[in-house]
């Protein structure tokens, strides 16, 4: 469905074993951990505070770096945190430079995912 690409970037996954995939929940199951806790209970199970979430229809492949970034946030949240880049990266002195110097181009983002953009395309 995906054709071994990220639901999110839409970039290819490297490894039919996954190795270079994670498989991430489009609404989070959210474990609640805080974040002092982490490495006390790293490994341990910890119950879903939305186990309805906890479903194959909820899954898609995920590049490592969207599925960390993403985290627990809702899709919505996730977007926003995507269309916010730019601006973010407007602030720093190495951003001025590498668009100075012609390094990046900058393009408009539709705002939707990939797993999005290929449903769109199907219909």
């Amino acid at each position: 469905m995906f054709d071994r690409r990220c639901a999110y970037c839409g970039n290819i996954l490297l490894s039919e074993s996954g190795k270079h995939m994670h498989v991430d929940h489009l609404e989070a199951v959210e474990r609640n951990v805080p974040k002092s806790k982490w490495l006390k209970h790293w490994g341990e199970y910890r119950p879903c505070e939305k186990p309805d979430n906890e479903n194959e229809s909820n899954l898609v492949p995920a590049c490592p770096k969207c599925n960390i970034i993403k985290n627990s946030l809702p899709l919505e949240s996730f977007r926003n945190m995507v269309k916010d880049t730019v601006r973010q990266l407007e602030r720093t002195p190495t951003y001025h430079r590498a668009v100075r110097f012609g390094l990046i181009d900058l393009n408009e983002w539709d705002g939707l995912f990939y797993f999005e953009r290929i449903k769109k395309e199907s219909l």
